[in-house]
């Protein structure tokens, strides 16, 4: 793997709930990101930046409908 293995994320933190980020990074594309470890400085409305390894991001199925 070289440098394209890294995925770039930006959005707007629309809630919280405890270490959990409600991530609008689109009109119809809103995400729960789990932030495990030390809590960053992150608050209602901010814009977002990140960036992670492929093999690092993990997407899972919603079932709540």
């Amino acid at each position: 793997m070289g440098i394209d293995d890294t995925v770039h994320f930006h959005g707007i933190c629309e809630d919280i709930d405890e270490d959990v980020y409600y991530i609008r990074f689109a009109d119809d594309w809103l995400d729960m990101v789990e932030i495990p470890g030390d809590t960053p400085e992150i608050n209602k409305g901010d814009h977002v930046y990140f960036s992670a390894k492929y093999r690092n991001v993990h997407i899972y199925p919603y079932s709540g409908y």
